[in-house]
């Protein structure tokens, strides 16, 4: 399974996906031979943070799920507030923000190992929850 961050971002966050090339990595290297679904191969998280006047053109949208296609896409809004913050400070809000949208997948549980892949999600992003 690939995971893969989309960034929806206003100008003051342009370096985000610098910050999160880390947490990605490791996503991957520890996803990378794991199944949880026949046919899906691919989980896309989109990671909406845009300026408050943006706010309403960049709504998450609904859990989009196709076997047919072979992925799942997630999507969730950060506060704005991130802008001022540290890679440090950055990587724990993420992470919860992953933990949490990936809850939804807990509705395909007849053709999606959720639970598995819940285990699994929160031991790798273990690391970036406990930074001190």
């Amino acid at each position: 399974m690939t995971i893969y961050f989309s960034y929806y971002t206003s100008e003051e966050l342009e370096g985000l996906s610098g910050m999160l090339e880390p947490m990605l990595e490791r996503l991957n290297a520890f996803f990378k031979k794991k199944s949880y679904a026949r046919k899906i191969e691919e989980v896309y998280y989109g990671i909406i943070c845009v300026n408050p006047i943006f706010d309403n053109f960049f709504i998450p949208k609904r859990m989009f799920f196709s076997e047919q296609k072979g992925h799942v896409a997630l999507e969730f809004k950060l506060d704005f507030k991130i802008s001022k913050l540290s890679q440090k400070d950055i990587e724990p809000i993420v992470a919860h923000a992953i933990l949490t949208a990936s809850t939804k997948l807990h509705r395909k549980k007849k053709v999606f190992n959720y639970d598995q892949f819940n285990k699994d999600l929160e031991i790798v992003l273990d690391e970036f929850l406990l930074r001190p």
